[in-house]
């Protein structure tokens, strides 16, 4: 199966509510990226799809379809559940993780525009010389969106 960010998203809906009938508890976020690869072609990186967000950040951004909840302390306890569902780890508090911009940025935000601009220049060393001799970017842009904040 070749996936898109979207049919992802429909993919990641549908194993949470399965999983959630069948059990009644979350889809732990560790089972949801092996069951995509299960489920897709042999050589698809599903990491490279959502780039540069984590499996977490794509998932929390699907509201309306699935809710992300965490653990209170064991943070690495993180699971999917529909969005209409409520759930709680033990007698814990269970926060929603969102996908709300924070106040200060942090150096994700350098390590995501180094990848972006990575990336950009590998598409470019696939263009033929006559199309690359048309391509102009001056040293500062990059040098800007490569600068750590």
């Amino acid at each position: 199966m070749e996936f898109t960010a979207e049919t992802l998203a429909d993919f990641i809906e549908e194993k949470t509510r399965e999983y959630w009938k069948k059990n009644e508890t979350p889809f732990l976020l560790a089972d949801v990226g092996p069951a995509i690869t299960k489920a897709a072609s042999p050589d698809f990186n599903y990491k490279a799809l959502i780039a540069p967000l984590s499996l977490k950040q794509f998932v929390a951004g699907m509201s309306g379809k699935v809710k992300v909840v965490q653990h209170a302390t064991h943070k690495a306890k993180v699971g999917v559940i529909p969005a209409n569902e409520d759930f709680e780890f033990g007698d814990k508090v269970v926060f929603e993780v969102s996908m709300e911009p924070k106040e200060n940025p942090t150096k994700s935000h350098s390590r995501s525009n180094k990848y972006i601009v990575l990336n950009f220049l590998q598409a470019l060393a696939s263009l033929d010389d006559s199309e690359l001799d048309k391509v102009v970017i001056p040293a500062s842009v990059l040098a800007k969106l490569l600068k750590e904040k």
